[in-house]
């Protein structure tokens, strides 16, 4: 049984189209919302969701969906991401205890092309992982694990991290992310910029400081961003 959680905050536009895709592909839908103003909760309701509201914060908001999930295999998306027909069938089929999927970012522009390659090949050779990749852990390595940590940032990274010790699976066919966050500031800044910030997480710079970092960017003060507070380094 596949369990899909999502964690939201104010992603009005982008749950219906989410939920939809993962009708045929899960058994159940997890949305664990972090104090949406947009109705968030209530539009996750009305399309057969069960939404956890309460916990803040990305780690957190996941784990309180791990918390009721019934799937012996949890799969966990954000509210943007597109899932292809037969995702849920690929999942069903996968052999290892974790993973993610190929990924490509919702552009035509040759850039993003690039890092979504990146990406891809990056968590096949690594494991690792982001939240943007839809990740997918069975629910008794997540209860082995310790489930996400309470972090301002990195918390999918910190996850995969500690994965790596189990053969991991990157499936197809492949998730579509938003471009919308390098959209909002400029494509090669916003690139540089998440580079930067997955380098310093890899150098050991305390996350918090590292979600200052993003916090005080032109980009994040300027625009409101109907995500949660911390983008998936790329």
């Amino acid at each position: 049984m596949i369990s899909a959680i999502v964690p939201t905050r104010n992603e009005a536009r982008a749950l219906p189209v989410l939920l939809g895709c993962l009708g045929p592909e899960a058994d159940e839908v997890i949305v664990c919302d972090g104090g949406s103003t947009d109705g968030s909760p209530d539009i996750a309701r009305r399309l057969g969701a069960v939404v956890v509201e309460g916990a803040r914060g990305r780690g957190p908001q996941l784990n309180a969906g791990v918390a009721v999930a019934r799937g012996s295999r949890l799969w966990f998306l954000h509210a943007d991401t597109g899932v292809a027909p037969g995702s849920g069938a690929a999942l069903r089929a996968a052999t290892t205890r974790w993973g993610c999927f190929a990924t490509r970012i919702g552009s035509d522009d040759p850039r993003l092309r690039f890092t979504a390659r990146w990406m891809t090949r990056r968590a096949r050779q690594s494991g690792s992982c982001s939240g943007d990749m839809a990740m997918w852990m069975d629910a008794a390595l997540v209860s082995e694990l310790g489930g996400f940590r309470p972090l301002p940032a990195f918390e999918d990274l910190d996850l995969s991290d500690r994965a790596r010790a189990y053969p991991w699976s990157v499936l197809e066919p492949a998730v579509t992310t938003s471009a919308r966050r390098w959209e909002l500031e400029g494509t090669t800044r916003t690139i540089a910029l998440l580079w930067a910030l997955r380098l310093g997480y890899r150098l050991g710079v305390d996350p918090n400081r590292l979600a200052a970092a993003y916090a005080s960017s032109p980009r994040y003060t300027r625009v409101a961003r109907p995500s949660p507070p911390f983008p998936e380094p790329r």
